[in-house]
């Protein structure tokens, strides 16, 4: 096949990959609408796990399991926000590495609260502002953050769902 061939055969599977993201979004509507219906929450964090360990078992290249994880987390955002509009309260701003490892969890599709503290973050889920809350419960600074553990003990909500990230920091000099 020649570039004009096979840029055609690019468009045509595009077409499609449209068609069937956009079939996939109204099955999340009607999954949204059950859920709602059964006061079930919309984040489902095992169902997550089941769909992306199957996209690994599907996966069989050139494409990588980290490729795949990255694109359907985004379609997963989409469909999140589909069937409800979360709101996600984060300690620290955009860039922080909770707002990191809130949206590698959440997505680009959810409205994300910036909070100033871990209590700030715990309350705003607690009063409803927010369906989830991402707090650091070990980092590199301190290991154990023991400001969470105790807002954990105090509060009637639990953790659902971990986010790993790893972490580097470098050092800069300007040495003469």
């Amino acid at each position: 096949m020649n570039l004009n061939e096979l840029r055609k055969k690019i468009d045509d599977i595009d077409t499609k990959v449209v068609h069937m993201l956009n079939e996939r979004a109204k099955c999340s509507q009607k999954i949204g609408l059950q859920k709602l219906e059964n006061k079930k929450g919309v984040y489902v964090p095992h169902r997550e796990k089941e769909v992306l360990k199957r996209l690994q078992i599907l996966n069989k290249g050139p494409m990588s399991d980290e490729a795949f994880m990255a694109i359907y987390r985004e379609i997963m955002s989409s469909s999140i926000a589909l069937e409800k509009p979360l709101n996600i309260a984060n300690l620290g701003t955009k860039g922080s590495y909770t707002s990191t490892a809130a949206r590698k969890k959440f997505g680009s599709q959810i409205n994300y609260v910036n909070s100033q503290s871990i209590a700030d973050v715990f309350s705003k889920v607690e009063h409803g502002e927010c369906d989830y809350g991402v707090v650091p419960i070990e980092n590199s600074t301190e290991g154990a953050v023991t400001h969470t553990f105790d807002m954990l003990v105090d509060s009637e909500l639990k953790i659902c769902s971990q986010v790993l990230l790893k972490i580097s920091h470098n050092l800069l000099s300007n040495v003469s």
